[in-house]
């Protein structure tokens, strides 16, 4: 998928005037990265609290 949308930016960027695509582009490719690093910035203090607060018996 990723070589696809590189194939796609490599010909905006080749065609030129495609300022706003290009940066569709890069948003759509690091949305994923965005959406996983602030999942892991919410879910791990709390699970390490949880743990904290009820350890194993």
């Amino acid at each position: 998928m990723y070589t696809l949308l590189g194939l796609l930016l490599l010909a905006v960027l080749l065609v030129g005037g495609g300022d706003l695509l290009l940066w569709a582009v890069g948003a759509l490719l690091g949305a994923p990265l965005v959406a996983i690093s602030a999942a892991a910035l919410l879910l791990l203090p709390g699970l390490a609290l949880l743990r904290w607060l009820w350890p194993d018996p």
